[in-house]
């Protein structure tokens, strides 16, 4: 999309943007705590990086430990709508991450912690944070308290909010305003429009008048109800320092296996609240899937989801894409035991592609995390085995659902980028 990356060309000939990766002892404001080696930041505010051993019935490996994100704060991440010139625009950020691929993506209007927004950092302040917080300033549309990546952060989540702008509102050099078909256009874009941009524009997905579901809505919550029931897991705070298969120098924790995604320290320059700062980030630079199944059942979009369990569902289980596996390929040459309905994916005379991208994740706390997304739609349903934690859902259902917090960022993400792309 030309006039975007024109518009990100002309920024960042504006700033002097580096990343660089330092030794964990050079932090500035962070450290690791004395005895348990956790990676804190002085004011005990905006994250912490701790171990966490877990326990589950659920999947293939049932004991294990790993280093986590720990941020109990709701954050902010949200869109101002107007009408101008006869139609609804939406006011995105160009805002420069240190974990993307391309230094600008497109991002909500407001996308902040709250230590960013209350201005622990002592920096600049949010920009229209107040249209967010002041019902004066901006009348509330959509409000969604959402979960974040269960993996990776630990009870997470974020409040995802559209608001109508009252009043006049002036972009500021790193704001603009686009049309839904604009949005449409960029989220085809490889790694233009970032994570946290797709989730809260899911707000903007509507339910069809005609949706005939597989089974009923009771059907969904039931489904959940019993995997909850089902399926246990159990965590444990324990020093970063004490995991078992990971390993720590002084530039990186990492797994032993390699299968996993690591913990380095960075030194960033860039034109944001503070001028520059230090921080630990999540890293992994190799590819992975993010994948649904489709079909039509009753004259109704369906898509095949599976009921997933990870340590930082605040519910222990969330509604998840088919398939959503960090490196890919990389696992697949290992041996990995891979997901249910992989072969789907890997078969090119299976069903055909409605959707196919590289998107990123959110890169404040993830390095370079990208994921293959794509939608796979098959001809018959009936020719796909259920195993006990997967089923279908209407589009309708999906919306529904996913509204009230029932789905993970992945599958959010994912529907987003798919019921987008159809408007261009």
């Amino acid at each position: 999309m030309k006039l975007v990356k024109d518009w990100f060309d002309t920024l960042i000939k504006t700033q002097d943007y580096k990343v660089t990766q330092i030794p964990f002892s050079d932090m500035k404001k962070w450290g690791m705590e004395s005895g348990t080696g956790n990676i804190v930041h002085e004011s005990g505010k905006f994250f912490t990086i701790h171990g966490l051993r877990i326990q589950t019935n659920f999947g293939n490996v049932s004991d294990w430990s790993q280093p986590i994100i720990h941020q109990p704060e709701i954050g902010i991440l949200g869109i101002i709508k107007q009408y101008i010139d006869g139609e609804y625009k939406y006011l995105l950020q160009a805002k420069i991450e240190p974990g993307n691929i391309i230094p600008f993506q497109l991002s909500p209007t407001v996308q902040a912690t709250e230590s960013n927004y209350k201005r622990v950092h002592k920096g600049k302040p949010t920009l229209y944070i107040d249209n967010f917080l002041d019902k004066a300033r901006g009348k509330t549309l959509h409000d969604h308290l959402q979960v974040e990546q269960g993996g990776r952060f630990y009870k997470k989540r974020n409040r995802n909010i559209v608001v109508e702008g009252i009043g006049d509102i002036e972009p500021s050099n790193s704001h603009r305003w686009f049309t839904k078909e604009e949005i449409s256009e960029a989220i085809n874009v490889d790694d233009l429009v970032n994570m946290d941009c797709r989730s809260v524009l899911f707000s903007l997905l509507e339910e069809r008048e005609y949706d005939y579901p597989l089974i009923t809505d009771d059907g969904v919550v039931n489904f959940l109800t019993q995997l909850k029931w089902l399926y246990k897991i159990y965590s444990d705070t324990i020093p970063l320092n004490s995991l078992k298969t990971w390993s720590a120098n002084e530039y990186e924790i990492e797994s032993d296996s390699g299968l996993f995604y690591s913990i380095m320290a960075i030194r960033v320059t860039a034109d944001r609240e503070v001028a520059s700062w230090d921080q630990p980030i999540v890293k992994d630079t190799d590819l992975g899937i993010i994948g649904c199944i489709t079909a039509y059942i009753n004259d109704t979009l369906h898509f095949l989801v599976q009921g997933r369990v990870e340590v930082g569902y605040i519910d222990g289980v969330c509604l998840a894409p088919t398939i959503q596996l960090s490196k890919f390929e990389k696992r697949l040459a290992s041996g990995y035991t891979m997901p249910p309905y992989t072969d789907i994916f890997l078969d090119e005379s299976i069903g055909d592609i409605t959707y196919d991208t590289i998107q990123s994740e959110e890169g404040g706390r993830f390095y370079q995390f990208r994921e293959r997304y794509v939608v796979k739609q098959i001809d018959n349903y009936k020719d796909i085995t259920l195993q006990d934690n997967y089923t279908w859902v209407s589009y309708n259902q999906l919306v529904k659902f996913t509204k009230l917090g029932f789905s993970n960022i992945e599958l959010r993400s994912l529907v987003t980028c798919l019921e987008l792309s159809k408007n261009k």
